[in-house]
């Protein structure tokens, strides 16, 4: 059975990106003309009986304005009140519980990822698997840090880092791209653990108990290195971002 439940990640702040974020939530600021949540609710919105779930937490209302407008009551929203705090381990968590058949697996999808058509059906053609994955794009260098994976040539992921300083211990791992596919044999385990870290506190990413745990919790990668992907946290990145598809898609 395709697994077609996907929570959205919209609550953050975008703090390095306050000098357009402080007017728009980071999910509406526009890449190749749509909102960058756009991009991503639409390869969703189009499968059978999708059941989507956006949390969202900072400028909540604009967010959800746009949501209703655009999809009316076809996507489910859920406020993060703690989102300030929150990194986004409480944003996942309460997305999940807003699902309506978590057991089957969910994918975790964060709002400033942009991806080609072509890529979404890549990752979606995953949908019938029951292996849970790390979608990944290039590799760990000095210009591109953050989460990262080491995988073996089958495909199985051996570590789990997160690394927003380089490090050069980590080159040439692949770079996780923000999604994570959850699989039915993960789901009671992956959701167990989030909770306890939860209690100890939220201000820490949904990768971590997948980083800490990765003995229980088997996973492989999903490479899309070989589509138009990215993502943006800052300025630069999303100037680059937005200038670099807009190009792809112009010579498509």
């Amino acid at each position: 059975m395709p697994t077609n439940n996907f929570i959205l990640l919209a609550a953050g702040k975008g703090s390095r990106l306050e000098i357009l974020t402080r007017f728009t939530p980071k999910p509406l600021l526009p890449v190749c003309g749509l909102p960058a949540i756009q991009n991503i609710i639409e390869p969703l919105i189009k499968l059978e009986n999708p059941d989507i779930v956006v949390v969202t937490g900072y400028r909540e209302k604009e967010v959800k304005q746009f949501i209703r407008n655009t999809y009316g009551n076809s996507i489910k929203l859920v406020f993060n009140e703690k989102y300030e705090v929150d990194t986004n381990i409480l944003s996942v968590n309460l997305g999940v519980e807003a699902l309506d058949n978590p057991k089957c697996g969910y994918s975790i999808i964060e709002t400033d990822v942009i991806l080609e058509p072509n890529g979404w059906k890549e990752f979606l053609s995953f949908r019938k698997s029951s292996f849970s994955a790390w979608a990944t794009m290039g590799a760990y260098s000095k210009n591109l840090t953050g989460g990262a994976v080491e995988v073996s040539p089958d495909g199985e992921v051996k570590n789990i880092v997160y690394a927003p300083k380089y490090d050069k211990r980590f080159e040439g791992w692949k770079k996780m791209l923000g999604f994570l596919k959850v699989g039915i044999n993960e789901v009671e385990l992956d959701r167990e653990l989030r909770q306890k870290a939860i209690k100890n506190r939220i201000d820490q990413y949904y990768l971590k108990p997948w980083l800490e745990n990765l003995n229980l919790l088997p996973c492989r990668e999903i490479d899309l290195s070989g589509f138009f992907a990215g993502a943006f946290n800052d300025l630069d990145s999303y100037n680059k971002l937005n200038n670099d598809y807009n190009k792809f898609v112009l010579d498509q």
